[in-house]
């Protein structure tokens, strides 16, 4: 809620102005000397709504509040009726003092301390400060209020902020959005914006039970999704850590099996060097052009002529040792390849969802802790303007 002081406030934009304006707001356009527009977040949202839940073309009245300080004019608007019986024939603007009073009831039933600052008129018409039955309505009803009026054009996504002069409906060249925890608004807006069940609602006590769940369900949901992207993550690490223990434990297969084979070919060695045909001298030696009998790994005997002594056993022995290197070369190879595959991973960007309040600005500090790569997400989600997003819109996050 905006209030007015007594002490001056050291804001020197507003030329020392005897008002609390909002803090945390984003300024949309040029801002007129003469009358500034601050609109909150949650009132613009739910006006720009109204197109995705088909309620179109609509009218509705501006609530809020309206400051005078050095000159100069403050409107503030951070509430909205939407007229059902706003009638519309043939682009003609009708609002009915049955209306008026009807809407003042609805106003008085979510909206506390604000009065009628304006009202709001969504379409897809082209210049319409030349309908003459918008006019009327203007000067009719919300002239003498000094209010505003509000065209959202939803073909051109475009929302303009105007003001009677003279008879005539004058666009002004900007205004303010600003945020703050609506708490009126939004009940409205799930009240109204959300289809409606075929649950009567009877009284105050009912509606705010259907709020309570509304919001529970609303929770459950975002709950649901952080759980779903939870279980796949932990899915994926499941399966990464899984292959990884598989190769290790071939890995310990393939080594088992080269240190069984080595053993082997260390005995059969051992065996080889004691085996000597009958006759020969007792000191194991091999004379030059001696045969000797050789006992193959298979069990099988092989007859083998030697031309100086010890020159089987120490071709045995090579042939063990390259038996071994081989075997550790394949075991080396297949353990990089393994590694270096496990190693290698996709990518993958993250989506945001765009919700109520949130700005180009905001979503980059909440993701990288500072605006300074808004570019970089403009341009990997083909914004050409950061102001131009909307809630539900999904963002991708580089």
């Amino acid at each position: 809620m905006i209030e007015a002081v007594v002490s001056k406030s050291n804001n020197k934009d507003e030329n020392q102005t005897n008002i609390n304006l909002p803090k945390n707001l984003r300024q949309i356009g040029e801002i007129s000397r003469e009358k500034k527009i601050y609109i909150e977040d949650y009132t613009q949202s739910y006006i720009r709504q109204t197109v995705r839940n088909r309620m179109i073309p609509c009218m509705g009245v501006l609530l809020g509040s309206r400051i005078r300080d050095n000159g100069r004019k403050y409107i503030f608007v951070n509430g909205a009726v939407k007229a059902d019986k706003g009638i519309m024939r043939n682009n003609r603007v009708i609002m009915t003092d049955t209306l008026k009073n009807e809407i003042q009831e609805e106003a008085a039933r979510y909206y506390h301390n604000t009065s009628e600052v304006g009202w709001y008129y969504v379409s897809d018409q082209e210049n319409i400060e030349e309908n003459m039955s918008v006019l009327k309505n203007h000067i009719d009803n919300f002239q003498k209020k000094d209010g505003i009026f509000i065209h959202y054009n939803y073909e051109k996504d475009e929302l303009t902020v105007y003001t009677c002069t003279l008879g005539t409906l004058t666009p002004l060249p900007g205004y303010y959005i600003y945020f703050e925890k609506n708490r009126n608004m939004q009940d409205y807006m799930i009240d109204n914006l959300i289809p409606a069940t075929t649950e009567s609602i009877d009284s105050d006590e009912t509606s705010k039970k259907i709020r309570e769940k509304i919001r529970y369900k609303q929770e459950e949901k975002e709950h649901e999704r952080l759980m779903s992207a939870v279980y796949v993550m932990a899915t994926m690490v499941l399966v990464l850590a899984a292959a990884f223990g598989m190769n290790i434990i071939k890995d310990s297969k393939r080594i088992n099996s080269v240190d069984n084979t080595i053993n082997s070919m260390a005995t059969t060695i051992s065996e080889i060097g004691k085996m000597i045909i009958p006759g020969s001298s007792g000191s194991g030696s091999v004379d030059e052009g001696e045969t000797v009998e050789v006992m193959k790994l298979n069990g099988e005997v092989e007859t083998e002529t030697e031309t100086s002594t010890g020159e089987s056993e120490s071709s045995t022995e090579s042939d063990a040792d390259t038996s071994i290197n081989d075997a550790q070369d394949t075991i080396l190879h297949q353990s990089g390849s393994t590694n270096t595959e496990n190693l290698t991973s996709q990518q993958e960007e993250t989506l945001h969802k765009v919700k109520y309040g949130e700005t180009i600005t905001s979503i980059c500090k909440k993701y990288y802790g500072t605006d300074d790569k808004k570019t970089v997400l403009m341009d990997m989600n083909n914004l050409s303007d950061e102001d131009k997003i909307y809630v539900g819109q999904t963002l991708i996050i580089p």
